[in-house]
């Protein structure tokens, strides 16, 4: 089985039609796979930083694809990536270690949801896909040489991306795939000097409502695991928003040298 929930699938259409949407020359320049394995899905982008884990994953892996995905990954040249397995895999992990989770949620309705009045939401296609890339290629330290293929996403199959604009800047951004009647929100993201102004709450409403709009059931999107300690602000956004918990994936990544 491919896919073993409707989020893992939609999940797994949105990163096939971001791979979709680059062109020839940026797939040989940025070393893009976008391949089965096993019931999986492995995405690679070789030049990208390390920290480029949106990218660098293989997602829907059952516990006995480790070691072919690491192994995989080894062969591109790729050291720090993350598996995702919807199931935790005890001991057997192979030459991998645990890393922080991911929490997965859904959306079944529109909440009714309190916006700052300064933020403007518009969504955009690819003549403005330069400003979309710039801030989600800082903040998911994707890196810069990501931004021509990132910039390709508006308007690229099943994708529509939206700007979040404070007097005109542009102050966020966000993403949402939609396949059929399930949708994926992805690639939310806020410039670093207008964070805490409420940017991504309006962002993620916003996309959740055109989602429906759009004839959608369900809506999904992912975040890291709550931390004791920390801000989660991304947590309490999604949950705002109308979101609900559901599963865990389950995150391993190459053991770091000591």
């Amino acid at each position: 089985m491919i896919a073993t929930s409707p989020s893992l699938a939609v999940e797994r259409a949105a990163l096939v039609a971001l791979h979709d949407a680059a062109n020839d020359d940026l797939r040989e320049r940025l070393g893009l796979v976008c391949a089965p394995v096993g019931g999986g899905l492995l995405s690679a982008a070789t030049p990208l930083p390390e920290t480029a884990i949106v990218i660098n994953r293989a997602l829907g892996v059952s516990a006995n694809e480790i070691d072919a995905v690491a192994a995989r990954y080894a062969t591109l040249g790729v050291e720090r990536y993350f598996v995702q397995l919807e199931a935790d895999p005890g001991l057997d992990r192979g030459p991998l270690e645990p890393t922080r989770n991911w929490q997965t949620f859904a959306c079944a309705a529109p909440a009714q949801v309190e916006t700052n009045a300064s933020v403007t939401v518009v969504e955009i296609d690819a003549s403005r896909g330069e400003d979309f890339a710039r801030v989600v290629c800082s903040a998911f330290d994707i890196g810069s040489i990501g931004e021509p293929w990132l910039a390709k996403l508006p308007g690229a199959g099943g994708w529509r991306v939206f700007l979040g604009l404070i007097d005109g800047h542009v102050a966020g951004v966000g993403a949402l795939f939609q396949d059929g009647t399930h949708a994926w929100c992805d690639f939310g993201a806020t410039a670093t000097e207008f964070r805490r102004r409420g940017v991504q709450r309006a962002l993620l409403h916003h996309r959740v409502k055109a989602a429906f709009s759009a004839g959608a059931t369900r809506v999904y999107t992912c975040t890291g695991v709550a931390v004791p300690g920390e801000a989660q602000s991304s947590y309490h956004n999604i949950l705002a928003c109308g979101f609900g918990e559901t599963d865990i994936k389950f995150n391993l990544a190459p053991r770091k040298a000591s």
